[in-house]
């Protein structure tokens, strides 16, 4: 009874659905970016961690949360293009913190 429902399954699974488009959507087992997990784990942990221990526990929020964007916002790739990068980011800085900047006006 259930290889019959299988096969019955299968033949209307193969009737609606194209091959092509079955291989396509098919789930497949991503590589675990290790090297990434454990760059972030320290990128927040170690900072805040650090400020526990201090028992100057908000000060340590700040650097977590820039070690949380980093690990976000980074597109990968050789370390000479990250840095090449980074200065695109620095010409908004000004902008968003002064008061007559974008972030800093209300409309």
């Amino acid at each position: 009874m259930r290889r019959e429902a299988l096969s019955r399954a299968a033949a209307v699974r193969a009737a609606v659905v194209p091959g092509w488009l079955a291989e396509v959507v098919r789930p497949r087992r991503a590589p675990v970016p290790w090297p990434e997990m454990i760059r972030a784990a320290l990128a927040i942990c170690v900072p805040l961690s650090a400020a526990l221990a201090l028992g100057r526990g908000p000060l340590g929020v700040l650097p977590a949360m820039g070690g949380l964007l980093g690990t976000l916002a980074d597109t990968g790739g050789p370390y000479l293009h990250r840095v090449k990068r980074r200065p695109a980011a620095r010409p908004a800085w000004p902008s968003a913190r002064s008061p007559t900047g974008t972030a800093g006006s209300r409309w």
